[in-house]
């Protein structure tokens, strides 16, 4: 008769301090029309979402950027609020 050995199939240890494993993180797309009309229910109104951009273009001028791509807006477009933010 011979011992049966349950193998686990277990993790290794992470070492300590080790960082988590990295998940992509996906974000669903919304319209800049969709996105204006969250900001206009949320009361916003037209003088703070002008500083909301000059904000967003003063100190995150390539991730500004980045958001208006992602919301669609077309590049003239983008060319023109980041004129004038």
């Amino acid at each position: 008769m011979g011992s049966h050995r349950t193998v686990s199939k277990s993790r290794p240890a992470k070492p300590p301090g080790a960082s988590p494993p990295t998940k992509e993180i996906i974000m669903k797309k919304i319209t800049k029309d969709q996105f204006v009309a969250l900001l206009n229910d949320a009361g916003v109104t037209d003088a703070q979402k002008h500083k909301l951009h000059a904000l967003f273009e003063t100190r995150h001028p390539e991730a500004h950027e980045a958001f208006l791509q992602w919301l669609g807006v077309p590049p003239e477009d983008i060319r023109n609020i980041r004129a004038h933010s």
